[in-house]
């Protein structure tokens, strides 16, 4: 199982190395807060997008409405909109500070490195980025040089056979991968909090070519109506109605 895995994270390594450049990688975020009153799960949910130095970011509500929607590129400044407000705010030189590029972690860093995976957004309001899907890679080869994953074997995602990787059962964080058997990326990522940690985080992530229609969806839109305000009003305004997710180690985000 040890060289199994070693194997697939190698080809895992390879296909995102490939993708990053030519490929948007989109991401279907949801956390998973812990029951509520009925025993209901209190869910945050949010959509992304990457494509070189751009990005976009959506949360929505638990009903599937959307909270507020970020994003900003090289060459467009960072735009805000606050759908709760309906409000929006764009400025100059406020982006999202630059992904870490894989290295090499020691064995105590492994704990920390997926979760990173599901920090909130709202770069607005000085929080750190999350990892984006193009750094899974790095976790999942120190992972394996720890002998904290192995190939657990085949589930189904989406209609494929996807195949799986799982940390141990004495793991301090539970770590789940599952890779497309014909192109080696990553579809899905659930990480599981220690013992005593009820958050459930889950992201379904796909690979879009760079087709205009594709590369439409990394752009904020404005809706019609919404009164432009100044940044800090907007992220305020979001600030004092949403519950952010923090990171599945039980740490404040940012």
């Amino acid at each position: 199982p040890g060289v199994n895995a070693a194997y697939v994270v190698q080809r895992v390594d390879s296909a995102l190395s490939a993708a990053e450049p030519g490929e948007i990688a989109q991401l279907r975020l949801v956390t998973t807060l812990g029951p509520v009153v009925g025993g209901k799960p209190a869910m945050n949910t949010s959509e992304e997008w990457s494509f070189g130095g751009r990005w976009r970011s959506v949360m929505y509500s638990p009903a599937g409405h959307p909270y507020y929607d970020e994003g900003s590129g090289p060459a467009s400044p960072y735009a805000l909109v606050s759908y709760l407000t309906r409000t929006w705010a764009r400025q100059p030189g406020q982006s999202r500070p630059a992904a870490p590029a894989p290295s090499t972690h020691s064995c105590g860093s492994v704990v920390a490195a997926l979760p990173q995976l599901f920090q909130p957004g709202l770069v607005g309001a000085g929080f750190a980025p999350r990892s984006l899907p193009v750094t899974v890679a790095g976790a999942l080869r120190t992972a394996v040089s720890c002998k904290s994953l192995t190939v657990a074997g085949r589930q189904r995602v989406d209609g494929i056979a996807a195949i799986e990787l799982t940390s141990p059962p004495n793991a301090s964080i539970s770590e789940t991968i599952w890779v497309s058997p014909g192109t080696y990326l990553p579809v899905r990522v659930v990480v599981r909090a220690a013992p005593g940690r009820p958050a459930v985080l889950t992201a379904e992530i796909s690979w879009l070519p760079p087709t205009a229609q594709n590369l439409a969806m990394l752009t904020v839109p404005v809706p019609a109506g919404f009164r432009q305000v100044p940044l800090s009003r907007a992220v305020s305004s979001i600030l004092q109605r949403v519950r952010l997710p923090a990171a599945v180690a039980g740490q404040p985000p940012g």
